[in-house]
C-alpha cells in the first residue's frame, strides 16, 4: 500500500477537468511506460485548497453535477474493500487557479 499525493490546479473555470491530468505524461521525465489512466487506487481523500466550490465524479461532472466540495472542504471515498477505483475515471470542476488536493492509496 503506498500513500500518494497530487495536486491538481484547475485550468478554466466551469470545464470538467480529468484529475489524472496533472500527472506525468507516458514520455516525460523518465517516466517511459507509465500509464496514468491505469492508477487503480483503494482509497482517494480530496482537499479542496482554495475559497470557491468545486464538484466531483465521474465524466458527467459539470458545476452542476457531481458531489459539491464546498471551500476549504474535504472528502473521503473509500477504503474500497471488495474493489477500486481507477483514478482517470474521476473529474473536477471547479474555478481556474484554484487547488484540489487528491492523496490516493495504491
Amino acid at each position: 500500500m503506498a500513500n500518494m499525493l497530487l495536486k491538481v490546479t484547475i485550468a478554466a473555470t466551469g470545464t470538467p477537468q480529468q484529475i489524472t491530468k496533472s500527472l506525468p505524461s507516458n514520455n516525460l521525465g523518465g517516466n517511459a511506460g507509465f500509464d496514468s489512466a491505469n492508477i487503480y487506487v483503494q482509497q482517494l481523500i480530496f482537499q479542496n485548497q482554495g475559497d470557491n466550490d468545486m464538484h466531483i465524479g465521474d465524466v458527467t461532472t459539470s458545476s452542476t453535477n457531481g458531489l459539491l466540495l464546498s471551500g476549504s472542504g474535504t472528502a473521503n471515498f473509500g477504503a474500497f474493500i471488495n474493489y477500486g477505483t481507477y483514478l482517470s475515471d474521476w473529474w473536477v470542476v471547479g474555478t481556474e487557479g484554484d487547488v484540489l488536493m487528491v492523496l490516493y492509496i495504491k
